[in-house]
């Protein structure tokens, strides 16, 4: 990929098409906002995901570290053994390889911002985690 691939963004979430798990049962959803196939960059990926009501992110890790921002709604994070509530506006540091989740146990939707120091959201690979949460 040649660095002219690099320029400016000006976007709207709209402009973006939503992502789901392959689990029918869960409702989670995402937009790769930065570092997805309709804004590539070097060096940052981000997005949103939603989680309505009852629905969780699965347990899993990763090799890069991760930041979420709760944007809306409250909720629980996995983090490693430690389940930690979260609400709007509060911020996580996520390191790298850590086992991490979240679960919406409320009655609202629950929006984060993610966001990862690498060129292409694709580029992380998932591993799932033996952990409920």
């Amino acid at each position: 990929m040649s660095d002219n691939c690099f320029a400016p963004l000006v976007a709207h979430l709209a402009d973006y098409t939503w992502q789901y798990l392959s689990d029918s049962e869960n409702q989670l959803r995402w937009k790769t906002l930065v570092g997805g196939p309709e804004a590539t960059t070097k060096g940052m990926s981000f997005g949103i995901c939603e989680l309505p009501p009852g629905a969780r992110l699965p347990p899993h890790h990763h090799a890069e570290d991760e930041v979420y921002y709760v944007v809306e709604g409250n909720g629980e994070v996995l983090l490693d053994d430690k389940i930690v509530p979260v609400t709007s506006g509060s911020v996580l540091f996520v390191p790298g390889n850590l086992v991490h989740g979240a679960r919406n146990d409320s009655e609202a939707t629950l929006t984060l911002v993610w966001m990862f120091a690498v060129d292409r959201w694709s580029d992380v690979a998932y591993h799932g985690a033996e952990r409920d949460l």
